[in-house]
């Protein structure tokens, strides 16, 4: 991923944490470029949601750590490339975590 901001994904959410909360606790180990936490079609947080981090963060480290953010442990994995669910008319990608369901 030279060049490329890294994706992680954080699993385990509290409902009540917002992206602001979620940017605010990742800086402590790294520059990060973007927060997004995964709502459903109410608006409500679905519990997980993907952080990027800048190019030159090992991410390594973060994801070693144990993380705890309101009161709720965290699952944090380094997210796999989006895959293609969708036909050439019709493209859907999703972010995953590369863990089988």
């Amino acid at each position: 991923m030279s060049g490329q901001p890294k994706r992680i994904f954080v699993g385990g959410i509290c409902r009540l944490t917002n992206e602001q909360r979620l940017k605010e606790y990742f800086a402590q180990y790294a520059t990060i470029t973007l927060v997004d936490i995964v709502k459903d079609e109410f608006g409500e947080s679905r519990g997980f949601g993907f952080i990027e981090v800048s190019e030159d963060t090992d991410v390594r480290h973060i994801i070693q750590q144990i993380h705890v953010l309101d009161r709720k442990q965290l699952d944090v994995k380094l997210a796999k490339p989006p895959v293609d669910y969708g036909q050439e008319s019709n493209t859907t990608t999703r972010w995953g975590t590369g863990s089988p369901r």
